[in-house]
């Protein structure tokens, strides 16, 4: 399974065992924190869920520790392996497939969206062409923001995503965000009220912007219209705290597990009527990380 024959292991010392699955590795680092820790460690023993080798063929494998203890052996530890190499393999197209999908919409999407605002900007439409025009645009706009969506999880998944972290004007983040939404809010008469300090903090910010964006348009679209959601900033020691609180339904607790993984939604009859991709928490969460903090 792991491109080791028997008759180069049978007899041998474990040590030499590990040095060959050193050889075949596609990560020795990873490969070799394992190997160190099986041989070495008399404590419990942490590894990484996933290790892959460059056997004849790529093979990816799960490894999974579990403690041994009996009457005559008080310790050790060993390993279930499993070969996840197909699923890593469907995950690697799924990706890919997602990223070419995402990118050939843009094209079409970006005219269709581009003609419509135009159209709706137009002061020589008919009335009922001026409404198609606008639901035209609010659904191309809509297309658009689920496109973006898709290529940011194409993307965090192949490792392609632009971490760089640089000093930023959290403030100034803040308020290109709010900009963004306010139209939204501004259309279903919701007011933002804003306590932030002027602080600046390391930071990617393509990925604070859409973190800001994402928070704050999705407190607007739970609100209750007319109502106000709330923005507040504080820094701490090197820690800046960032709450973004509404007047909404809220989350079913049972729910709360779940809101940051991908496609999910938490879905009541009080907002079943509202729109979304289930994808925007979850790269919230993802960028978050990926800046060192916590949500």
């Amino acid at each position: 399974m792991v491109g080791i024959r028997e008759d180069e292991i049978e007899g041998r010392p474990l040590t030499e065992v590990g040095r060959l699955l050193l050889a075949r590795a596609a990560d020795p680092a990873a490969a070799r924190q394992i190997v160190e820790q099986l041989f070495n460690s008399a404590g419990p023993i942490d590894l990484p869920r996933e290790l892959e080798l460059s056997t004849p063929t790529r093979r990816v494998f799960e490894i999974t520790p579990f403690e041994l203890q009996s009457k005559e052996d008080p310790g050790g530890y060993g390993f279930i392996v499993n070969d996840a190499t197909q699923a890593h393999e469907l995950d690697r197209m799924k990706t890919e497939f997602v990223g070419l999908i995402s990118h050939e919409l843009r094209t079409p999407l970006t005219a269709i969206y581009g003609f419509s605002e135009f159209l709706v900007e137009s002061v020589n439409l008919p009335e009922d062409e001026h409404s198609w025009a606008e639901h035209v645009y609010r659904e191309g706009h809509r297309l658009m923001d689920v496109t973006n969506e898709l290529l940011d999880v194409s993307r965090i998944e192949s490792g392609t995503v632009d971490a760089s972290l640089v000093p930023t004007a959290f403030n100034e983040a803040l308020a290109g965000a709010l900009d963004s939404v306010r139209p939204k809010a501004t259309e279903r008469s919701i007011n933002f009220v804003v306590e932030s300090m002027a602080v600046d903090i390391v930071a990617g910010s393509s990925m604070l912007e859409h973190v800001l964006v994402n928070l704050v348009e999705n407190a607007v679209k739970y609100s209750p219209s007319p109502s106000s959601v709330r923005i507040v900033a504080a820094a701490e020691g090197d820690t800046l705290t960032v709450m973004v609180e509404d007047k909404g339904i809220g989350i079913e607790e049972d729910d709360l597990a779940n809101i940051f993984r991908p496609f999910s939604r938490s879905v009541t009859p009080e907002n079943a009527h509202i729109r979304g991709s289930g994808l925007g928490l979850y790269l919230v969460k993802e960028f978050v990380t990926r800046m060192g903090g916590t949500i």
